[in-house]
């Protein structure tokens, strides 16, 4: 069984884990992943140099969106850590 916290401390998601090396769970970056690795026709995000300014407003988009994932990350990691506490004992609710 695979232990997700040891790939990925902060427990966000979504998170891609492939094979022993790759691990990508920032919102933007996995995005670029996907695209990257299935899009072959570039339709979605632009490798070219001819492209640039396309790729360009994408990267703003993808970091504008990811925002509010990143913060839905940060509060349900907090929650993960509190629910454990309280588990364990170590604080109350």
């Amino acid at each position: 069984m695979l232990d997700y916290a040891v790939h990925n401390p902060a427990r966000s998601v979504p998170t891609i884990i492939e094979g022993y090396n790759t691990v990508v769970s920032d919102m933007p970056s996995l995005i670029k992943y996907l695209a990257n690795k299935f899009d072959t026709s570039e339709k979605f995000y632009p490798l070219s140099s001819l492209e640039s300014e396309k790729r360009r407003n994408i990267d703003a988009h993808l970091k504008f969106v990811a925002g509010p994932f990143r913060r839905l990350s940060e509060r349900l990691t907090k929650f993960w850590i509190e629910k454990m506490l309280i588990k364990l004992k170590l604080i109350t609710k």
